[in-house]
Order: C-alpha cells, then structure tokens, then sequence
C-alpha cells in the first residue's frame, strides 16, 4: 500500500473522530484492524483499504449504524449469503436493528458494441439481479451514454461475465469484483444499478475473510468519490424500475 493511500484513509479517521469521539472510540480498534488486514494482502485479494477507512468514517461521522465482520473465507455469492445468514445475530448486534443487509452484486457486461468484438463494462446493485429484459431496459440509457449512440446496442445479446474477460485484468481475483477498484484497464464504463426503494443496509466484500456492512447511502456516496478520484472511466445510474424485485 502507498504512503498516499495510508494518509487518505487516516484523514478519513481523523474526522470521524472529531465527529463523533465517542462512537469512534468504541470502534476504532475493529476499524484499524480490518484495514490493517487489508494492507497486509495483496491488492488482488482486498478492497482499497481507504474505501473502507473513507465507508467506516463516514458511518461513524453521520452517527450512521455498521458492521464489521471477520469470517471464514469465502469465493461465491452463495457462500457470501450464507455466511450472513450465519452471523445475523451479530451483524444485528453490531447495527442495533434486525434489518435485513443485503450483498453488494457485481456482474462483468459484454456488449456486441462494434462487429470487431465486445465492449465491456461493470454493473453493480444491491440485492441479487440478474440482466433480464427489465434491467436492459434500465442500463441501456447509460450505455448508450458511455458509448456515445443512439442504437439498441443490447439488441444483439449481451454476455453475463465473459470467460475471456478475467477479473485479474481489473486486479483482482474471482469474487471480489467490485466498483472499488484500482484499474479499469479493458472496461468502457460503470453502472450502478439502483433499486431507489431501497435505503437498508448492503454488506461488501472486504477480502474473502472480511466483510463490511454500511447503510446505502454511505455506500453511494464512496462510490461517487471512488471514481471521482481514483478511476477514468464513466460512471452511471440506471434506476431500477417499480415492481422489480431487490
């Protein structure tokens, strides 16, 4: 990790603990740990450790409820839901609420832009998606945005996580895919998939033996200044639309 990266997650700190010194007191040990975890691995193996420093900050600064949690490893979305469903009393302890938390999902998109080949882009949401005829409704505006058309660049198939696109291009291994990256080498852009009915709490893989849990709108908000600051290419919304499920 760079000397730049430690000073921007301990100026995240520091205001949170001018804040609200009390409630980050309370946490400050769970906070530095699990960053201090994250500095040890690989980048391909954790999350910038300032998106969480910035995540956890914000929660404490906003007097804004979350978790940490330490568990055993896990690659799958599967066993991501499974070790939630494992630890809710104490993810409930640790929000004081028994909100249902759900995962922050990401899909690579291929999309058959140009007769050469595949343009590729991230989509993100809260809640298990899938690319149904509802959601291509909802992504293609952004899309067309990125890619600077007005065409139905969806009506020639899309491809759900491409073989030949492997998340190592990004710098990261399988499983922890995520808005917070460090490059967006080979990408055309992001989207957000935003179901706006929902302002609960999303969990976000960490490592594959961490994972963070922090109410929506914090989440949003270090997405917004993650690409802002840190990565080139476009980010977007794409509005859920009514009656989708989460």
């Amino acid at each position: 990790m760079s000397v730049r990266n430690i000073e921007i997650g301990t100026h995240f700190l520091e205001q949170a603990e001018n804040a609200n010194p009390f409630v980050f007191k309370q946490r400050e040990a769970e906070i530095l740990g699990l960053t201090g975890r994250l500095d040890r691995l690989s980048y391909a193996e954790s999350l910038p450790s300032e998106v969480v420093s910035y995540a956890c900050g914000l929660s404490v600064a906003t007097k804004t409820p979350f978790a940490i949690l330490h568990h055993g490893i896990s690659y799958s979305a599967a066993e991501k839901a499974a070790i939630l469903e494992a630890n809710r009393g104490e993810i409930a302890q640790q929000l004081e609420s028994n909100e249902p938390v759900l995962p922050l999902k990401t899909l690579t998109l291929g999309v058959r832009h140009h007769d050469d080949g595949l343009s590729y882009f991230l989509v993100s949401g809260v809640g298990d998606f899938s690319i149904d005829g509802s959601a291509k409704r909802a992504i293609l505006p952004p899309l067309q945005q990125i890619l600077d058309t007005n065409t139905n660049i969806l009506s020639k198939g899309v491809v759900i996580n491409p073989p030949e696109f492997d998340p190592i291009y990004l710098g990261v291994k399988h499983g922890l895919v995520s808005p917070f990256l460090r490059s967006d080498t080979g990408l055309s852009g992001f989207v957000h998939y935003d179901n706006r009915d929902m302002h609960g709490f999303v969990a976000v893989a960490a490592s594959f033996n961490d994972t963070v849990v922090v109410r929506k709108f914090v989440l949003e908000l270090v997405m917004m200044w993650w690409h802002a600051h840190s990565l080139r290419k476009p980010f977007k919304h794409a509005q859920r639309l009514e009656g989708t499920p989460v």
